[in-house]
């Protein structure tokens, strides 16, 4: 399991415009798909040299995984007895914060996790986002119900460089931000859900040959929910070391 460090965020409005991060819950990446644009090789035959027009290969999350067991293998990091090899059922798992930052990757394989976020990495592209948000004025996003959808412009990274491999590329696109979050009920636990989309991103790299190639068209979708209970009212600790009172102390998972 994700030991409760898992993402995608709860989002708050507090002030003008500052989002605030209180649950969290898992994301399973459920689509990735996108095409690879690999660079030929120059020929120099009778005279006359060519450059054959790229090859096209398939982008998906198989082809992630498999770069990500080739890799972490290498870093000594990857699944026990499955060197090089994905296992099978493995999936990849995000985690974030409302406004798409402090981003967390792993692979998980039944109840066993492999931290990736040493090779794959995420991060607005700028610092420009739009927000879509509701919530009921009388208690804000301290207690849900509530919602918020976040457009951002966004770039993931993969780059195997620090662990010996040459592999490593970047993806930009734009990205939605989705959060639901249900009314409590008697007992003050609700079900959160979230989903993420990348849509049309392009970007590029070096393969672990030392060949560029280009992406194009690579599009990325993850969802998940989960259940949360409310905590009575008390102090809250900022990261400042500001100590405020709230209506509730941030959720936590239920159950």
């Amino acid at each position: 399991m994700f030991r409760g460090i898992l993402l995608f965020a709860t989002l708050g409005f507090i002030g003008a415009g500052t989002l605030r991060v209180d649950a969290q819950v898992p994301q399973t990446i459920v689509l990735l798909t996108g095409t690879e644009l690999r660079q030929n090789e120059t020929v120099d035959k009778n005279g006359v040299t060519t450059i054959k027009a790229p090859t096209r290969l398939l982008f998906s999350a198989a082809t992630l995984l498999e770069d990500l067991a080739k890799d972490e293998t290498t870093n000594g990091t990857w699944f026990a007895k499955f060197d090089n090899k994905v296992p099978a059922g493995a999936k990849l798992k995000v985690m974030y914060a409302g406004d798409l930052t402090n981003i967390i990757f792993e692979v998980v394989h039944g109840d066993d996790v492999v931290g990736v976020s040493n090779i794959l990495s995420a991060a607005p592209a700028d610092a420009n986002y739009i927000a879509d948000v509701g919530f009921i004025d009388a208690t804000g996003t301290d207690e849900p119900p509530y919602y918020s959808i976040i457009f951002r412009r966004y770039t993931i990274t993969y780059d195997a460089r620090p662990v010996a491999d040459t592999l490593h590329f970047t993806v930009t696109g734009m990205a939605t931000a989705d959060l639901l979050s249900g009314k409590p009920n008697a007992k003050g636990i609700y079900t959160e859900g979230e989903a993420f989309a990348l849509g049309y991103g392009s970007g590029g790299g070096v393969d672990s040959t030392g060949t560029p190639f280009l992406l194009e068209s690579v599009n990325i979708a993850a969802t998940g929910k989960h259940q949360f209970i409310l905590q009575a009212a008390g102090f809250e600790y900022l990261p400042d070391g500001e100590v405020i009172w709230v209506p509730h102390l941030p959720p936590v998972p239920y159950p």
